[in-house]
């Protein structure tokens, strides 16, 4: 997905259809094996990151609110006792600091199938990942007396008036301007 300065959640889903007749139980576990990272060697603190699971028939699921993307292998989905087919969807949200550099930022989670069942693979499934994140630069002023500078009229021989200006820069580039 991508992150703007209108939108700051990026969100994107993932179906995972379980077609099974082990006849036992089974468990998938998912974490961020591969840190988002930009072509500029920038870091998308994992924090940011979130999922939400629903849609399931059979099995259980961790929660269906938001929860923090784990660094770590942690259990998503545990089946029925038989192991039965399932079907359901995880709801992944990057939610990035507003002081994050803006760019493309790519990575990887893995999905890892757990059972004593000799039919069940012991591969680890690994699904790209990439958020872009727009530049934001803008400037935003303020003045004392509200909007705008009003000096009144000037008069000659008068002392000098001064008004004060407050200026907010909000920017993401991550260089100098």
């Amino acid at each position: 997905g991508r992150s703007t300065k209108e939108r700051s959640v990026a969100s994107q889903a993932l179906e995972l259809a379980i077609t099974s007749n082990v006849g036992m139980p089974y468990k998938i576990f998912h974490q961020v094996t591969e840190p988002l990272m930009s072509a500029q060697r920038d870091v998308l603190d994992e924090s940011a990151l979130f999922f939400s699971a629903g849609g399931n028939k059979r099995g259980s699921l961790p929660a269906s609110t938001p929860m923090p993307m784990p660094a770590r292998q942690a259990l998503l989905y545990s089946s029925d006792e038989w192991g039965a087919t399932d079907r359901f969807r995880i709801e992944y949200s990057a939610s990035p600091p507003s002081e994050q550099k803006a760019g493309i930022y790519r990575g990887n989670i893995s999905f890892r199938v757990e059972s004593r069942s000799p039919f069940v693979p012991q591969e680890v499934i690994n699904v790209p990942v990439s958020i872009e994140i727009e530049p934001i630069f803008s400037l935003e002023t303020s003045s004392e007396e509200g909007s705008g500078l009003q000096f009144g009229a000037f008069r000659p021989g008068r002392p000098a008036q001064e008004r004060r200006v407050s200026l907010k820069v909000r920017s993401n580039l991550g260089q100098a301007y």
